[in-house]
């Protein structure tokens, strides 16, 4: 065994109810795409899957993805292969065919790794992609998200499921990750990009969740994550209720970049479903959220406007004489 002690116990629950969450009840003969960077948090994931292989029987595949913006990364790339062979399993190494720019360049670095992965899980037809993202960052998301002004959903942070992303370490700290790893005694390297002050990411991890318990004394990390499942379970609520205005208000696709919904039936929600659905149609058309202002607009021109056509912010909301809404592009 790689993992154990005490530590290991209590967080191997954790995972192992993680991917019991998965709509999957046989793992035998299926595949794992596992984001490996040769980091400290990938390392943990990687073994912890190993020491779990035996109980699912799913096959391991870890990547790497090489952007070759940093002199170090095919280095890194060597070390993530020397590891993962020390481990049992061959690493993958893919080349980003990316040109990076220098604005938000950790987004853009982002963007191409899912990318690169998400293909990478077409070719080997496996089930998932599995990354190693734990408490910690989920506290700096929800924080960040807070931060750019976010909805409930943005306050729920990642989920631990999305499409064909997997996040079994979500619910285990950094801290602890680090305690394990250092008593496996197994290399792995440090990103000097995270030790960085530039970025908000960076900002938020190395000075304003350190300087808010220094301060304070309160652990802002964990008043986030309790925040983020609070809302988490608020957020699977609102999904469910939004499917279910959905038919009660007919919202129906009826061409390519345009839908219609009743009218009547809009009007009979409640006031906070009314604003709630314009504030999703309009992210559907628009991509942007709007301002409350903007809500109120919206909704008593439905209500109550003398127009039959409302062309506001990029869409067009028509009343049809069968008491319909319209939306589609301008």
């Amino acid at each position: 065994m790689y993992l154990q002690g005490p530590q290991w116990r209590k967080n191997v629950q954790k995972i192992i109810d993680a991917i019991s969450r998965l709509p999957v009840s046989d793992w035998r003969n299926r595949k794992l795409a596992v984001a490996f960077s040769g980091g400290m948090d990938s390392l943990f994931l990687l073994l912890a899957l190993k020491e779990l292989q035996k109980k699912y029987g799913y096959t391991l595949l870890p990547v790497y993805i090489d952007h070759g913006f940093l002199a170090e990364d095919s280095l890194y790339g060597d070390v993530a292969r020397i590891v993962a062979r020390k481990i049992g399993l061959n690493c993958r190494i893919l080349k980003s065919e990316a040109i990076f720019s220098c604005n938000n360049l950790e987004e853009q670095m982002r963007i191409e790794r899912y990318r690169q992965l998400k293909k990478f899980l077409q070719v080997q037809k496996a089930e998932y992609i599995v990354v190693a993202h734990h408490a910690d960052d989920q506290a700096e998301t929800i924080l960040a998200n807070l931060i750019r002004g976010c909805g409930i959903a943005g306050l729920a942070g990642m989920a631990e499921v999305n499409g064909v992303i997997f996040r079994p370490l979500l619910k285990i700290s950094k801290g602890d990750i680090r305690s394990m790893i250092l008593a496996t005694r197994f290399p792995y390297y440090e990103d000097k990009l995270n030790y960085s002050k530039k970025g908000r990411r960076n900002q938020l991890r190395n000075t304003i969740l350190p300087l808010f318990e220094r301060t304070t004394g309160v652990s802002l990390a964990e008043r986030l994550l309790t925040l983020g499942e609070n809302m988490t379970d608020i957020n699977d609520f609102f999904l469910e209720e939004e499917n279910r205005i959905k038919q009660k208000i007919c919202f129906t696709a009826i061409k390519n970049k345009a839908y219609e919904f009743s009218r009547i039936e809009f009007l009979k929600l409640p006031i906070f479903w009314r604003r709630a659905t314009i504030k999703k149609l309009f992210f559907l058309f628009a991509k942007s959220i709007p301002s409350r202002k903007d809500i109120l607009k919206i909704d008593s021109w439905i209500e109550a406007g003398r127009k039959p056509k409302l062309n506001f912010k990029k869409i067009t909301w028509e009343r049809t004489k069968d008491k319909k809404i319209i939306l589609s592009d301008l």
